[in-house]
């Protein structure tokens, strides 16, 4: 721990020795998680500072929050009521990075370029590990019995990377307004897949 916080730290120092051009920026965007079968959103908030003309430290905290729903399961109850047992699962996480971006193109008004952020991330899902659903014969049951078994926590903690391409657009008050696609994957197996819109202000 005190070694990663040096090392933070010397970057941080060397970062100020060779630029002063600095960016705050709010991210949020919508993607895929998985499979492609959760949708939902991504967020955050980060922090760069040039240190040449090209390159740029990043760091940043942010999270995802992805949902969807199992196969459909809709039966009566006895009444003649309508029940809807369908399972709905949510995936969610927060994690906090620190990397480089590289500017491919850079102007006064416009830049694109790719990051690459290594991550850390707490992540909890709902999802289970083997799932099975019984419809009893006659009249034995009245619904449907669902049998969930978890191998997997569903709690984790991992460490991963963040792949971005993106294109910023700065206005004459130096505000900007972006766009870009990432890509993450972490030790976890997870992989995400989005969108980003970002609003920020340099200075």
């Amino acid at each position: 721990m005190r070694i990663s916080i040096f090392i933070f730290l010397g970057l941080f120092f060397v970062s100020n020795s060779f630029g002063q051009k600095q960016s705050i920026n709010i991210l949020f965007g919508y993607g895929v998680h998985g499979t492609g079968d959760l949708r939902g959103y991504q967020y955050g908030v980060n922090y760069s500072r040039d240190f040449s003309k090209k390159w740029a430290w990043v760091a940043e905290v942010g999270g995802s929050l992805h949902d969807g729903p199992d196969t459909e399961l809709i039966y009566e109850d006895l009444l003649g009521n309508e029940v809807d047992g369908t399972i709905h699962f949510v995936n969610g996480g927060l994690q906090a990075g620190f990397g480089i971006d590289f500017a491919l193109i850079k102007t006064e008004n416009h830049r694109l370029g790719i990051t690459v952020l290594p991550i850390a991330r707490y992540q909890a899902t709902s999802i289970m590990d083997f799932m099975g659903t019984f419809f009893s014969g006659g009249d034995e049951l009245p619904f449907p019995v669902r049998i969930l078994t978890r191998v997997e926590p569903a709690r984790t903690f991992s460490v991963g990377a963040s792949l971005r391409l993106g294109y910023r657009y700065s206005f004459s008050n130096d505000l900007m307004l972006g766009i870009g696609a990432s890509f993450q994957t972490d030790t976890n197996g997870d992989a995400i897949l989005g969108s980003l819109l970002s609003l920020g202000k340099r200075f």
